[in-house]
């Protein structure tokens, strides 16, 4: 569905949204609506917040940790912890990139 911008318009909340009508999201079988929905999002939310948390947690430990001369000298099997953050790093990026 189209707005009159051109715009996709995915639920009806946004069409309220967009259309300025903010009050109708107070009405109580709205509000039992959001409810619902926040009922079975929540769980998805949870999930994406601490995979995200894990990749600014993960990606500061790999910029912070080795100095810059260091920074791409691997000396195994002590930088081994490195390399498996990294990958996790990797799979995380492309996770938040695609989804």
């Amino acid at each position: 569905m189209l707005n009159n911008n051109g715009h996709y318009i995915s639920s009806k909340f946004d069409t309220a949204v967009s259309q300025g009508k903010s009050k109708i999201l107070a009405h109580s079988v709205m509000q039992a609506l959001i409810k619902e929905k926040w009922k079975f999002l929540r769980v998805y939310f949870y999930i994406y917040f601490c995979i995200y948390i894990l990749f600014l947690l993960i990606w500061s430990v790999l910029m912070c940790y080795p100095t810059l001369h260091q920074q791409h000298v691997y000396l195994f099997p002590r930088d081994s912890w490195r390399v498996v953050l990294q990958v996790c790093n990797s799979t995380l990026s492309n996770e938040m990139c695609y989804s």
